[in-house]
This record gives structure tokens, sequence and C-alpha cells, in this order.
């Protein structure tokens, strides 16, 4: 969102057909957001960039924010920050730890799910309060979330579209959903019986690898 805050990018952009925006929020204010995305003065760069766009007429902004254990606690502060930015949809991401800095250091990047459940779910829960339920979560396991099947983004995709494609001009995957789920998530022993795992992508296989799937709550009857 940052470069929104430069003289006329908004303006010329919406000239250009620019329709709807996504913005990255990671931080509940500029210590965070800055230290996380490595970038004095980034937080504040967005917010200026949110309100040009606003200015210029972009109705549908929305956030998206990755969660990591550097933020995992400040997540409900977070959504307030989002409400004051007039964010009101939003996605909380849980950290894919397959490629870069949480593959390469898990320790430092990939929180537990004890811990990240939780926070992710008071943050739809201030979104709910707010009014919204335009906030949604992504990469958990369904168990975890059993209240809020209505705010799972993969769930939501299912039901909007047959298939889910990313393109690139080197790349492209014709199957999202399915390649990660037979590839890159694992569903264990543990999920045997829960009503809702023919419907989920399970754990991130890197994730059940190093800490187990002890903290999964498998739904039955």
């Amino acid at each position: 969102g940052r470069m929104f805050a430069k003289d006329g990018f908004a303006a010329a952009a919406v000239d250009a057909g620019l329709t709807d925006a996504m913005v990255s929020v990671h931080g509940d204010g500029p210590g965070l957001h800055d230290a996380l995305v490595d970038s004095p003065g980034a937080f504040d760069a967005l917010a200026a960039g949110v309100t040009a766009l606003r200015a210029a007429g972009v109705e549908r902004l929305s956030a998206n924010t990755t969660v990591v254990r550097e933020n995992v606690g400040r997540l409900e502060a977070l959504a307030r920050t989002l409400l004051g930015l007039g964010l009101r949809r939003a996605e909380f991401i849980f950290v894919d730890p397959t490629v870069g800095g949480a593959a390469d250091d898990p320790e430092r990047w990939v929180p537990r799910l004890s811990q990240a459940a939780p926070a992710m779910r008071a943050a739809l829960e201030a979104g709910r309060a707010a009014g919204t339920s335009e906030w949604c979560v992504r990469y958990v396991p369904l168990c975890l979330f059993a209240g809020w099947l209505d705010q799972v983004s993969e769930l939501r995709e299912a039901r909007a579209f047959d298939s889910v494609e990313h393109w690139a001009p080197d790349f492209h995957n014709a199957d999202v959903r399915g390649s990660r789920r037979e590839a890159a998530r694992v569903r264990t022993a543990r999920c045997a019986g829960c009503r809702l795992e023919p419907a989920c992508e399970g754990l991130w296989r890197p994730y059940y690898e190093r800490w187990g799937d002890a903290e999964l709550e498998p739904v039955h009857g």
C-alpha cells in the first residue's frame, strides 16, 4: 500500500482501471509492522496509502496479515488497527512453513497453533463485534475453528469457485487447492473420525514433522 501514498499515484491507478485493493498489515502499529517488513516508516506510508485510495474512490479495500511468532500475541490489537484504518475486509494467514524464512528458521517465525488459533479467533471476534463477517483465516486446521467455518478462506473459495489457479510469467498451477492438500498438508491419524476431515487440508507437513498433531481437536458426532 505504500506506493499509493505518493502524490497522484492512487488517482492514476483508478484512472487506469483499479477497482479493488488489498494491503498487507503485519503489526498493530509502526513499531511491530516496520520491524517485520524491515522498513522504517512503512506503517505510516501504508496508512497514508489507504487514505489516498479511499479519496480516489476505491471502496473495496481489504487487508491481509501473515500470522508469525512476533505478531501472534498482538492480533486482537492488530484487528483494532485494521478497523481504525477502515479495512472491513481482512484475512489472517497462518504462515506457510514450506518456503522462505519460515522454512529456514521455523523456531523464529512459526507460532504454535495452540497460541495462534485462539489469537486468530479473537481477531475474527473483533471484526464480528464491529459488524463485519468479511474477515477470514487461512491455512488452519478446521477443527480449531469449528465455530468459525463461514470465515475460513479455503471453504469460501470451494463454494465460490470450481478451481483456484495461480498464474505467473514463469509458473502455472491449475489446481492450487488440490496440490496443496496432497503435497504440502497432511491429515494425521488423529483426524480419523473428525466430521470436518473431508473438507480440511490439515496441518502443514513441516509443522507436523516438527511439532506433531497433539494440538488438533477433532470434532466427532
